[in-house]
């Protein structure tokens, strides 16, 4: 199973155990029920963005890996020096903006 399948599995299974069941402890007032399921679908969907946000993170590594070994190869056979070139170029810029830019932005 994929890092996504399986966070989002796990997103799902923190749900439905962080879910009270209706019994004589649960709020017995309309607002506060309310309030409680509110919060639940808060917390599960700050579970799902994070795992969405490191979903992302590890395509895009994987895109900047590709990127740099296929430059290095195109580049140092000479069999396309000026793409090679740019192939190297595009994943480094790619690996700095995912490896310091975006989890910048997502602390924010």
């Amino acid at each position: 199973m994929n890092s996504l399948g399986l966070l989002v599995t796990e997103a799902v299974a923190y749900s439905l155990s962080s879910s009270m069941p209706l019994d004589a402890s649960a709020p017995s007032d309309f607002s506060s029920t309310i309030n409680q399921i509110a919060q639940e679908i808060t917390d599960a969907s700050q579970v799902l963005l994070q795992a969405i946000d490191n979903t992302v993170i590890d395509l895009i590594r994987l895109a900047f890996v590709t990127l740099l070994i296929l430059g290095v190869f195109l580049y140092f056979t000479h069999l396309h020096k000026r793409l090679g070139r740019d192939l190297i170029f595009g994943g480094v810029a790619l690996a700095l903006i995912s490896q310091f830019l975006i989890p910048a932005l997502v602390k924010i």
